[in-house]
C-alpha cells in the first residue's frame, strides 16, 4: 500500500472508531501525502484541525507547505507560510 493511501486509512480508522486525532496524528497523515499531489486534502486537514480545536504546530505547517510545494502550488504554499506566521509558528523552522 502506498504511503498516501496508508495515511488516509489512518485518519479514516481513527474517525471510524470515534477516537480523537492529535496534532501528531495529523502530522503523520499530512507527511504521508508528501510526494503526492494531494495539496487540497492536506490543506483541508489543516483546516479541520482548527475546527476541532487541535492546534497545528511547526511540523504540521511544514508538512502542509511541503505537500503544496511538491505539487507546485505556490500560492497555497505562500498562504500557509503567512498563516503560520499569524499563528506564531516560527518561520525559521522552514529554512
Amino acid at each position: 500500500v502506498s504511503q498516501w493511501r496508508w495515511s488516509i486509512q489512518i485518519m479514516e480508522d481513527i474517525l471510524l472508531h470515534d477516537l480523537r486525532p492529535t496534532t501528531h496524528t495529523y502530522n503523520i497523515v499530512i507527511n504521508g501525502l508528501h510526494g503526492q499531489r494531494s495539496w487540497r486534502f492536506s490543506n483541508d486537514l489543516l483546516e479541520d484541525m482548527w475546527l476541532v480545536s487541535i492546534a497545528p504546530n511547526d511540523r504540521t505547517h511544514h508538512a502542509a507547505i511541503q505537500v503544496c510545494a511538491h505539487a507546485r502550488q505556490w500560492i497555497p504554499a505562500l498562504a500557509l507560510l503567512e498563516e503560520s506566521e499569524l499563528n506564531g509558528v516560527g518561520l525559521d523552522t522552514f529554512m
